[in-house]
This record gives structure tokens, C-alpha cells and sequence, in this order.
């Protein structure tokens, strides 16, 4: 049987990827330039927690660079720019954050004013419920905002988490 060699050094790991014969697929940590086979329990884990380590300073300086450039810029403006002898910048400020909580509360406190000032932006099931509805029959009406709920789901999206144990 045929092997992939995964390449680690593009954004696309199966960039070009190509059969090689009797060669288990392996990655090549970018630190330190470390081969491991992608059948090796302990170098993954070992790997992963590098490469972990380092990617949580990389965000931390990346984080404190994004600061320091948006505190360099002047106005009140979303989209601002910044500009050194060499180099320029556009910051682009991020949104502002509503507590759900106080915004559901003038929601049903104020109703003659939510109309003109309030929207609702998120609908999310309540998986308790829906875990029960799915396995429940009911009348047509039921059975269609189960179904039409079950059609909003769009599965799992991104890559999963790890977390190392030992």
C-alpha cells in the first residue's frame, strides 16, 4: 500500500503530496526541523506541545504588536493608518462587544422601543431539548420545526482540539 508524505512547510500540508513506497507519512516540525512519522504516539504528542508552546508566544507578541500599532494611530475612526519612514499600516479597530444578558433584558423590559434599537443576531438551539425532540414524534407541526432544526445543523466546523494529558 501506498503512503502520503505530508508537507508541513506550505499552508496546504497536501500540496503536493505523492505516493512514496514503503515510507510511513511523517511531519517536519518547523522549529526544529524534527521528523515524525505520523504513526508515533509520543513524537505527535511531543511535537504538538512545541509547537503548541510557540504558538502561544507567537500570538502573545503578534496580540502586543497589534496594540502598540493601534495605540500610535489617532482618532476615533473604525479603519485608521499609522505610517513609520519605511513602512505603513492600516489598523482596522475591532467591534464593539454587548453583553447578551443586559441586551435581552431592555429586549423585554422596553418592548416599545426594541423594535427601533434591537435585533436579535443569534439563534442557537438548547441541545438538551433538541437531543429529546430528534428521538420524539409528534404532531405535523412538531415534526416540521424538528425537522426544519435539524436542517440548520451544519455539523462540526474547524479542526478539533487537543489536549495533552501526560
Amino acid at each position: 500500500m501506498a503512503t502520503i508524505k505530508i508537507n508541513t512547510q506550505s499552508s496546504d500540508p497536501f500540496e503536493g503530496a505523492r505516493p512514496v513506497d514503503e515510507e510511513p507519512p511523517e511531519l517536519t516540525c518547523p522549529l526544529t526541523g524534527e521528523v515524525v512519522s505520523v504513526d508515533d504516539v509520543d513524537g505527535l504528542i511531543d511535537l504538538y506541545e512545541r509547537i503548541d508552546a510557540m504558538d502561544r508566544q507567537l500570538w502573545n507578541v503578534k496580540r502586543a504588536v497589534r496594540e502598540s500599532l493601534a495605540g500610535l494611530t489617532e482618532g476615533e475612526a473604525k479603519t485608521r493608518r499609522v505610517r513609520g519612514h519605511r513602512r505603513a499600516a492600516k489598523v482596522v479597530m475591532p467591534d464593539d462587544s454587548w453583553d447578551q444578558a443586559t441586551l435581552r433584558e431592555a429586549w423585554t423590559s422596553y418592548p416599545q422601543y426594541r423594535e427601533e434599537a434591537l435585533r436579535i443576531a443569534t439563534f442557537a438551539p438548547r441541545l438538551r431539548e433538541w437531543k429529546k425532540m430528534v428521538n420524539t414524534s409528534g404532531p405535523p407541526e412538531f415534526e416540521a420545526f424538528r425537522d426544519l432544526v435539524g436542517r440548520a445543523n451544519r455539523g462540526p466546523v474547524g479542526a478539533p482540539t487537543i489536549k495533552v494529558e501526560l
